[in-house]
């Protein structure tokens, strides 16, 4: 059920005239199979980056802009690129490519309704600008995405991934970069 509750236990009280007094929940959540977080994204973390434009989920993504105010967008060409990298398409158009070249911190946000799957994922992105990595890039995002810019005039970005949290219908996500 993502981050619904495993069990909800209720407990009715009564007065002395069997009248309902008093309603207490008590909501279990799952607590996950793992005692420390992750080191790379799980596959079904995977799975929903990579559906997430197919699906009807395209990711919000979060940055700074060039004079400091928080901007938030969304991408449809979001998806996982190595273990804790994402990457994504800039459209020629795009005005974000100066603002993570002076702030690289980035927030990225995926939910989905009907699954009950939220995944916050935090990290640092740069635009590449070598060739091979742009048409690595390219080549992986949605057709639909590559529509919008068939010059391939835009920018490829790099996210590496520093943490995901959330929660899935396979319960609790807990990602987090080792620290070197």
């Amino acid at each position: 059920m993502g981050a619904a509750p495993e069990r909800i236990e209720l407990l009715f009280t009564f007065d002395r005239e069997h009248r309902l007094a008093r309603i207490e929940e008590t909501f279990h959540r799952p607590l996950g199979k793992q005692d420390a977080p992750e080191q790379s994204l799980p596959s079904h973390v995977r799975g929903c980056i990579d559906g997430a434009l197919a699906n009807g989920t395209p990711i919000t993504f979060a940055y700074m802009d060039e004079i400091g105010r928080p901007s938030l967008s969304l991408r449809g060409s979001v998806h996982v690129l190595g273990d804790l990298e994402l990457a994504m398409w800039l459209r020629p158009s795009d005005h974000s490519a100066p603002a993570l070249a002076r702030n690289p911190y980035v927030s990225l946000l995926y939910r989905d309704n009907q699954t009950r799957t939220t995944l916050a994922i935090r990290g640092r992105a740069q635009v590449i600008t070598d060739q091979d990595f742009r048409d690595r890039v390219y080549r992986q995002i949605p057709e639909v995405e590559q529509s919008h810019d068939p010059a391939r005039q835009g920018k490829a970005v790099l996210v590496e991934v520093d943490e995901v949290s959330g929660s899935s219908p396979k319960g609790p996500v807990q990602v987090r970069r080792a620290t070197q």
